[in-house]
């Protein structure tokens, strides 16, 4: 018998405990990778040549405060500004709070696919969906997974905002780089329903060149200091780690979770190691006894675990 042979004889010795070992590995390896490509994606989040050309402006404050609807005016005049929209989260529930884990944004219909140009949308759609105040885009994915089709009513029950949404889908996008689990719909629909108070949430811009953002941004917050409402206007990029900062330490929290994943893979195998070793006490004193070292021994238990 050679020595690779013996190895995997002796791997292969009890083979409901091999299958169980191999089954608690892959598990927690499969736990690891999934963790890590979360950490990773959270933390660096993807960026394209359009997103490059994107920055938003929200409350000084929080993002649980307001802007006045008055600031797009402003921002549009500024050089370096091609397009601005306002953009507010509704935070609806659609059916139950279950079935409601997707964003609905009330936005500029004319101005949000050319902010957006990622996000493919028919001619013929958005031009629907301009023209009709309640209308609403859907992403693709999202009227995949509720069999959504051009021409349903949907209804979302107001949950932060005073107010319940009667929507008709006029159209659907698709696009890489962007999310495609969002609903779209009239600022001025929301505005109306609000009473026209004139709130927005933030004002997302997209700027003629790259070499334009650092010194708009300056002039965005300059513009609206010692007012009611001041405002912070930063890189898409920035504004979304600053998103997902508010969720607590996320690095730290996974980080964890995958330290402990790893030791118990760790623990795992050399339990199952220990069990083999103490089974076959009489089988390494024969090798000892024909002649192999120690240090030999132990490689072989090494290379079988």
């Amino acid at each position: 018998m050679t020595i690779p042979g013996f190895i995997i004889r002796n791997a292969c010795r009890n083979k409901r405990r091999l299958i169980l070992t191999i089954l608690s590995v892959s598990i927690s390896l499969f736990l690891l990778t999934v963790l890590l490509t979360a950490l990773k994606l959270m933390t660096e989040p993807p960026t394209t040549d359009q997103a490059a050309l994107r920055i938003v402006t929200r409350h000084r404050v929080s993002l649980a405060n307001v802007l006045p609807e008055k600031y797009q005016y402003r921002i549009e005049r500024m050089p370096g500004v091609q397009y601005c929209s306002k953009f507010t989260w509704f935070g609806g529930i659609y059916k139950d709070e279950g079935s409601s884990n997707f964003a609905q944004f009330a936005v500029d219909a004319d101005r949000i696919f050319r902010i957006f140009p990622e996000a493919v949308v028919d001619p013929r759609q958005e031009e629907v969906f301009v023209k009709e105040k309640s209308a609403c885009i859907v992403g693709g994915k999202l009227a995949q997974r509720f069999g959504w089709k051009i021409g349903d009513k949907i209804n979302f029950l107001g949950a932060l905002w005073p107010c319940d949404l009667e929507l008709v889908i006029r159209g659907t996008y698709r696009g890489e780089g962007i999310d495609e689990t969002m609903v779209f719909f009239h600022h001025e629909y929301f505005d109306e329903l609000m009473n026209k108070r004139g709130l927005v949430g933030t004002f997302w811009i997209k700027v003629e060149n790259a070499d334009a953002i650092p010194g708009l941004i300056e002039r965005i917050d300059a513009a609206f200091r010692n007012t009611d409402a001041e405002t912070k206007t930063e890189t898409e990029r920035a504004f979304q780690l600053g998103f997902i900062s508010m969720m607590g330490n996320v690095k730290l929290f996974i980080g964890s979770i995958c330290t402990v994943i790893v030791f118990t893979m760790l623990l795992v195998t050399a339990s199952t190691m220990a069990m083999a070793i103490r089974e076959r006490m009489r089988e390494i004193s024969v090798l000892k006894a024909i002649g192999f070292t120690s240090v030999s021994i132990f490689s072989l238990i090494l290379a079988e675990s």
